[in-house]
């Protein structure tokens, strides 16, 4: 039983892992901002090189903006996490 909830949680956590343009990856949270209802979103890094995270989510945060612009309903991008 604990196996089974083990291998749920690892295929529920490769579908909430984006790669792509930046805005590609703005569309896909976006999916799931609006799937699950979330009110904030948690964004991860497995890159080795902090230069290379800092990059990614430097880009991720300008198309965050541009792509999706701040609504009443939504809450600006403040923190990314490595």
């Amino acid at each position: 039983m604990f196996a089974d909830r083990r291998e749920r949680g690892g295929e529920n956590r490769l579908s909430t892992r984006f790669v792509g343009t930046p805005a590609n990856v703005v569309g896909r949270l976006e999916a799931l901002q609006v799937a699950t209802g979330a009110d904030e979103l948690i964004v991860t890094s497995i890159a080795p090189d902090p230069r290379d995270t800092a990059g990614s989510f430097e880009l991720l945060a300008q198309a965050w903006f541009e792509v999706a612009p701040v609504t009443r309903d939504r809450a600006p991008v403040v923190a990314f996490s490595h």
